[in-house]
This record gives structure tokens, sequence and C-alpha cells, in this order.
């Protein structure tokens, strides 16, 4: 589900796409709001945002996910960098082990399709983030 498209400012920071996809969470239904989502964000070359699709809706603790559908769009569109976003309802933003290897398999599936993943985001309440690419863990 493509959730926006054609953002006009560049992106600069993990923080402008962290404060963009908490917006949208903030809108949905307080019982979609504690579902883990998985939100692909796809930029062009000067890193302004082309599209947001949310790519997996999963439950309170977990959202399954595959390289297939997080690529999906990005190769239809033609985009050769992307960002993962999801969300922890728990509200730490902490990596999991389940994070740290999904974010492994994300960026060895672009190298081979020859689209990069910038960053892994994952976002929790009252503007909480943490950055993999901040981290220095991508």
């Amino acid at each position: 589900m493509i959730i926006k498209t054609e953002h006009v400012a560049p992106v600069t920071s993990a923080k402008d796409i962290a404060a963009v996809i908490s917006e949208i969470l903030k809108a949905e239904h307080v019982i979609d709001q504690n579902k883990e989502h998985w939100w692909v964000v796809g930029l062009d070359g000067a890193s302004v945002i082309k599209y947001i699709e949310l790519s997996a809706l999963g439950l309170s603790d977990r959202a399954s996910v595959a390289p297939m559908e997080t690529f999906r769009l990005a190769i239809f569109e033609g985009i050769t960098r992307i960002i993962c976003v999801h969300n922890h309802p728990s509200g730490r933003v902490a990596p999991s082990e389940s994070d740290d290897v999904v974010t492994k398999m994300m960026k060895a599936s672009g190298d081979i399709l020859k689209i990069t993943l910038l960053d892994h985001i994952i976002v929790g309440v009252d503007g909480k983030y943490h950055s993999y690419l901040e981290a220095g863990r991508l």
C-alpha cells in the first residue's frame, strides 16, 4: 500500500524520516498503531522522497517482512536508494536480534539488486528512533 508520494524537501537525516513516519502512524486508528509496520521509503538521487510504502503490517511484537515485498516497488519505479523503517509498539527503539538479521538480509538483497539500503530506522514514541546508519551498524 503506497502511503505517500512526492515529498518535496530532501531528506537530510534519520530524524526527518522518523518524523514523517511518526505522523503517518499517529493518523492511524489506535488498534493499528499497536501493530508493527514495515515501511519502505524510496528516494531519488537528490534524496527527495518518491514514495512511502507500507509493505507489511504485523502483530504487536513482529511483522513478517521479505526482500521481495521490500524491493518490489523500488524495482518497478526504478528507485536505486531506499530506507526501511519499522515501529516498535512498545515504544523502545533498541534493535532486537531479529531486527539485526532483517537489516543484514535487506542490505545483502539490495546489494544484489543494486538498490542501496541507506538506513534502517526503528521508530518508537515521543520522537524516539534508532538509526542503524547513525549507530554505525549498516
